[in-house]
């Protein structure tokens, strides 16, 4: 059937077998002011085949024919076209057959010698189709649109899901299954959304502002893959009742980028108050004190060891520390218990070796040239303790 207005031309299918009657019924119609063009069939062939080729609107059929009937009509057009109305027309149709009809699909049921309530019942049954007809095309549509909103959530370049209040997962993508290292969104529902955080106070800070205000947004938050590592995410979510939408964003890269920024930035803040220190004070000491206060605070380290060379001896020999306890021994090399050699000589220009217990490592040797009073070079010594 096609969708459109009651006043365009309608294309009705008779199944009846009496010209007469047939007759009838299209004076019937006109005199309901009906714009129409009609085709009559009797036999079971010809009802099929211009069901192909007419196309009809609507389909008047007599209950009983020699070679053909109503009920087996409406059985041919309920399981081929559902959406054509189907109205029953007869002089013998008793309750019985006209429930009977009904309840197989028939719109409506007139009696030969009541046509005068056919015309109503033909713009009713066409006014009903052409809204069933509007409200599938709806329904697609929305279903159709669903589709398209599902396959964008499962393809997007962020964490998508859905869990209840107990932290059970409902529904998942493919990039949250990414985030947290699982082969598959199905391995990835199979455990608790809640078992994700790294700390749980997280969790019980996240559901109390759910409760509160229904949702929240960029709640930083770290997490744990299935392997343990730990991630930094950002979600946002709404609570409905009792389930939990959201989506998370992956910013452990950023996060790992902006620590790398603000560490260079702490770097070239202490090079340059350690700059300032030399420029400002003639008290090496004072210097010394500056510059380890700077590199033990920036570059986080356990111990810090300051030689400074003797020009006239060539011996590297003890200046300042932190986190270290130095004996003055002239021993050239010894165990951290026992503290820094006093003093050490120079090989061909190169620092002599330094024998260091097995739990602590080396972290970083870091030379600094000064350019004042006696001690033009300064190698210091950084050690960390190994984790």
């Amino acid at each position: 059937m096609q969708e459109d207005n009651l006043d365009r031309e309608i294309r009705i299918l008779m199944v009846e077998d009496s010209p007469t009657d047939a007759e009838l019924t299209e004076r019937e119609l006109r005199k309901g002011e009906l714009s129409f063009v009609s085709k009559c069939v009797e036999t079971k062939d010809s009802f099929l085949k211009e069901l192909e080729d007419f196309s009809p609107d609507i389909i008047l059929a007599d209950y009983s024919l020699p070679q053909f009937d109503g009920l087996s009509a409406l059985s041919i057009v309920k399981e081929r076209y559902p959406d054509i109305p189907f109205i029953l027309i007869s002089g013998t149709i008793g309750e019985e057959v006209a429930v009977e009809a009904l309840k197989a699909g028939a719109i409506d049921y007139i009696l030969k010698q009541r046509l005068s309530r056919l015309v109503h019942a033909v713009r009713r049954a066409l006014s009903d189709a052409e809204e069933m007809i509007k409200r599938k095309q709806a329904e697609n549509r929305l279903i159709e649109s669903e589709k398209k909103y599902k396959d964008l959530v499962d393809n997007a370049l962020v964490g998508v899901y859905q869990t209840n209040i107990k932290g059970n997962i409902l529904y998942a993508n493919e990039a949250l299954a990414s985030i947290f290292e699982f082969e598959s969104i199905e391995e990835m529902m199979s455990v608790s959304m809640f078992e994700r955080y790294k700390n749980p106070d997280d969790k019980e800070v996240l559901i109390e502002k759910l409760k509160k205000t229904g949702k929240v947004t960029n709640f930083e938050v770290e997490l744990l893959t299935k392997t343990g590592k730990t991630v930094t995410v950002l979600l946002s979510a709404t609570l409905e009742g009792e389930v939990i939408s959201g989506m998370m964003r992956d910013i452990t890269k950023r996060k790992i980028a902006e620590e790398q920024v603000q560490y260079q930035l702490q770097r070239l803040t202490a090079l340059r108050n350690i700059d300032m220190a030399i420029t400002a004070s003639l008290d090496v000491r004072v210097t010394l004190n500056v510059f380890l206060d700077q590199v033990t605070n920036v570059l986080r380290i356990d111990a810090a060891t300051v030689l400074l060379l003797n020009p006239n001896t060539l011996n590297l020999e003890y200046a300042a520390s932190r986190g270290s306890a130095p004996v003055h021994s002239s021993t050239p090399t010894c165990a951290w218990e026992k503290g820094m050699p006093a003093a050490l000589r120079l090989n061909n220009g190169l620092l002599a070796s330094l024998i260091w217990p097995k739990h602590w490592t080396v972290s970083v040797a870091l030379h600094c040239w000064l350019t004042k009073g006696l001690f033009p070079t300064t190698p210091c010594h950084l050690l960390q303790k190994a984790k």
